[in-house]
């Protein structure tokens, strides 16, 4: 019986055993297919724009290819159904009717382009590629994608930047990746967008000149806030209507030193008068909110109905307490337009006792500020050093007075005052 007992056992075994050496320990890795051409480009990208004949939509007949690197896609969300690519020339948008293309197209990834059938034509004043849609330019059917996209090699590293300046970008460089050096963003702390739609905000550097930085409320980093400090922010430059515009690929653009100061007021007046409170002293008139795009700010004029009337008009901040930082700040922009240069119309000015009526309280003039000259240009105060002033309970305010001629309007943003904390 045991012997029995002893083989029942030991043929399952055996077969499990024998089963066991017939399975294949190692699987085989799918072959990694890197994409070829068996072609060349003849057109290079700057060639192919200058092609544009100025006006309305082009078409491409002839046996034109052009090459290029990825160097933006629709990964986050900030650019819609487009790509971006440079080669050494220039750089271009192609608009495609297609979603997901950051899967196949990654930055860095080399890409040929047949561009016969397909049209050249402009939207801001911007030569872009694309399709023909309802008589302008629209975008390439998906359908119509893999007769004009090749893919070459496998994803490379993406083209260096060109570094630059504000005041040193160029319209050669449109479409192209590039570095701006040296700024910051205005509207910091604010989302990147408006859950409403695609937001302008505002690049800037030191000597206050500046770019819009275009957000898209459908990018993935759309609601987060924009961060403050300085530093570099890369992107593609784009233009519409003569202003030059900035699109960032992601958060990851945007590479600043960390801004460690405290800041008393940071008020860009994004959507009311917000932190600020508008006071009549004299006059019907009286400090209102505004914008004009991208720019949003606390505006007053005495000039209405076409009739100049006399005012004393205050936009005093909330309070603050200058003891608890030192090495103060204070800087905004100011437009103006109608008055007369230096006519005394905007005054800075502070108190630390306010009785809660500008005309009983005691102030003191903050002097030195650059006011705008005119023609409602914006232009930045400077640095004033506000350091000497103390005080727990500290207010500033921006005093507007006018006449019956020579009435001046004045729009007052961006508006910082800032220190160190003890």
């Amino acid at each position: 019986m045991n012997n029995m007992k002893t083989k029942s056992l030991f043929f399952p075994v055996l077969v499990i055993m024998l089963l066991s050496s017939c399975i294949k320990q190692d699987f085989d890795v799918p072959p990694v297919v890197v994409p070829s051409v068996d072609f060349e480009s003849n057109t290079t990208i700057a060639d192919l724009k200058a092609m544009y004949s100025g006006s309305g939509v082009d078409s491409l007949d002839s046996n034109l290819i052009i090459q290029g690197i990825v160097t933006a896609n629709d990964e986050t969300g900030n650019i819609y159904k487009s790509i971006f690519i440079q080669d050494a020339t220039g750089g271009i948008e192609i608009s495609i009717d297609k979603y997901d293309m950051y899967a196949t197209l990654k930055v860095g990834q080399k890409l040929y382009v047949k561009c016969a059938g397909l049209y050249l034509g402009t939207y801001g004043d911007v030569v872009k590629l694309g399709y023909l849609y309802n008589g302008a330019l629209g975008r390439i059917p998906d359908a119509l994608y893999d007769a004009h996209f090749f893919r070459d090699s496998l994803p490379g590293t993406q083209p260096s930047p060109i570094s630059r300046q504000i005041t040193t970008i160029n319209t050669s460089e449109i479409g192209m990746l590039v570095k701006l050096e040296g700024v910051h963003i205005l509207e910091a702390g604010l989302p990147y967008a408006d859950a409403s739609g695609t937001t302008n905000r505002t690049i800037e550097d030191a000597n206050g000149n500046t770019i819009i930085l275009r957000n898209s409320n459908y990018a993935t980093f759309a609601a987060t806030p924009m961060p403050s400090g300085e530093g570099s922010i890369t992107g593609i430059l784009s233009a519409y209507a003569g202003d030059y515009q900035f699109y960032i690929r992601s958060e990851s653009d945007i590479n600043f030193a960390p801004d460690n100061s405290f800041k008393h007021i940071n008020e860009a007046f994004a959507t009311s008068l917000n932190t600020f409170t508008g006071v009549s002293v004299s006059g019907n008139e009286s400090w209102y909110w505004s914008s004009f795009s991208p720019k949003t700010f606390a505006k007053i004029s005495g000039f209405v109905g076409s009739v100049g009337y006399v005012n004393e008009d205050w936009l005093i901040s909330s309070e603050f307490n200058l003891d608890i930082t030192t090495g103060e700040i204070l800087k905004f922009e100011s437009a103006m337009k109608f008055g007369l240069v230096g006519d005394g119309s905007l005054k800075v000015m502070f108190t630390n006792a306010y009785t809660g009526d500008p005309a009983t309280t005691t102030w003191q003039e903050i002097i030195g500020a650059t006011l705008s000259t005119g023609n409602y240009t914006f232009t930045q105060s400077g640095d004033l050093d506000v350091s000497a002033l103390t005080g727990t309970a500290c207010r500033i305010a921006f005093k507007y007075t006018c006449g019956t001629t020579d009435v001046p309007t004045w729009e007052i943003t961006n508006v910082v005052l800032k220190g160190t904390l003890l």
